[in-house]
């Protein structure tokens, strides 16, 4: 496990924990990371060239979005998806999606409007499931890093990573999962900004049942 760590720097901004947690978190989105591993913050530290502090802060914010539970001076372990934790997640990026677009569309500048639209294209031609996770965490990404400090933003950030991990290990087919029209009423929302619609057609994406 401690290979697969770049050592880090140490940077002035931001702080060294967030860096150790944008490590990690990128490990979960390459898949280096595996379900029931053990992590030791030791081992990670000594890696990463940093002290174990700010790898137990990342550790700590990675424990409160449900990617790793941890048991005091027990273990530190990379947490299981279910399939009902991994159709919840879709639910929620289409719910918390679509308050963003909700909140947002309507006064986008013109490049991040642009932008949105190649988001919303690469969920529409999403092959298979690890596409359509990608393409939701790089959505909410975008819409999150519009405003951070807006206090939605704020709140959400740190999931993101937790919904592209668990969207990931949805084992049926696409077309089993998510609307594709849905997708198509998206693309034709955000192209004329109107916010209704985009919030309805992204909460839509999740088939039902």
């Amino acid at each position: 496990m401690v290979d697969i760590m770049p050592r880090l720097e140490r940077p002035e901004t931001p702080r060294l924990s967030a860096r150790v947690f944008e490590v990690l978190v990128e490990a979960f989105r390459e898949g280096r990371l595996d379900e029931g591993e053990i992590l030791r913050d030791s081992e990670l530290a000594a890696r990463l060239g940093v002290s174990r502090m700010p790898v137990r802060e990342a550790l700590l914010r990675l424990e409160r979005i449900g990617l790793i539970d941890v048991e005091p001076s027990r273990f530190t372990r990379v947490t299981h998806v279910t399939e009902k934790l991994a159709q919840e997640s879709l639910a929620f990026a289409g719910y918390t999606g679509g308050m963003l677009l909700r909140m947002l569309l309507p006064d986008l500048s013109p490049a991040d409007h642009a932008t949105l639209r190649m988001r919303v294209r690469a969920l529409a031609v999403a092959a298979d499931v690890a596409a359509l996770a990608f393409a939701l965490e790089e959505l909410l990404s975008f819409l999150i890093g519009i405003d951070p400090r807006q206090f939605a933003a704020r709140m959400l950030a740190d999931t993101v990573p937790a919904v592209g991990r668990n969207v990931r290990a949805l084992r049926r087919p696409l077309e089993e999962l998510a609307d594709l029209g849905a997708v198509e009423d998206l693309r034709a929302a955000v192209e004329a900004r109107d916010a209704a619609a985009a919030e309805a057609a992204l909460r839509d994406l999740r088939r039902l049942g």
